[in-house]
């Protein structure tokens, strides 16, 4: 059969292009924490606080959700965040264990 060079081609789809509602809630979530940090560095004022903690952690599984999901702007700047708050949380556990 000759190679058509006029509509309708035919193409072959691998996959899905429906995406899960888990994906969708994903990377709405980590929008809208992004919209809530505003570029600052904490939710709640200028030290880490347990809404910093809580959210970190909680966003913590995107690092090792699909690549999609991993790759998504916005997913990917909460991660940043997140991996900057916990590493402050360590430091300040540090401290605290050393001064007392």
């Amino acid at each position: 059969m000759p190679e058509r060079t006029t509509p309708p081609f035919r193409a072959d789809q691998v996959g899905s292009l429906i995406r899960p509602a888990a994906l969708v809630e994903a990377r709405r979530a980590a929008e809208a924490a992004v919209a809530r940090l505003g570029g600052r560095d904490h939710l709640v004022g200028d030290t880490v606080t347990l809404a910093d903690v809580a959210l970190a952690s909680m966003s913590a599984p995107l690092a090792v959700a699909v690549r999609s999901v991993r790759e998504d702007p916005a997913v990917k700047q909460l991660l940043a965040w997140s991996n900057r708050v916990l590493e402050m949380q360590k430091e300040f556990l540090t401290v605290q264990s050393v001064t007392a």
